[in-house]
C-alpha cells in the first residue's frame, strides 16, 4: 500500500478546510484538518490506487519520510 502525506489550509470565508497531497490531489472538507489523516485518498481510490494519507508533522508520516530518506541515501 502507498504511503502519502497531506498539509492543509483553512478556508477563509468559512469553516472548511483544503487538503493538498503529496500524490497530487486537492480535496475541501467541512472537517478539521485530521479528516484525512490514516484514511485511504479518495482521488488515487478513484483511480484504483490504495494510498493511505497522513498529516505532513504526525507521527506516522515523519516515521515514512524518515525511511524514504534512508532509502534514498542507500541508492546514492
Amino acid at each position: 500500500m502507498n504511503i502519502a502525506t497531506y498539509q492543509t489550509t483553512p478556508e477563509n470565508h468559512g469553516e472548511g478546510t483544503y487538503f493538498f497531497t503529496d500524490c497530487g490531489h486537492n480535496m475541501y472538507s467541512i472537517r478539521d484538518n485530521m479528516a484525512y489523516h490514516g484514511c485511504l485518498c479518495p482521488g488515487c481510490l478513484y483511480k484504483g490506487i490504495q494510498t493511505i494519507l497522513y498529516i505532513r508533522g504526525s507521527e506516522k508520516a515523519n516515521k515514512y519520510w524518515n525511511e524514504k530518506q534512508k532509502k534514498m541515501e542507500m541508492n546514492d
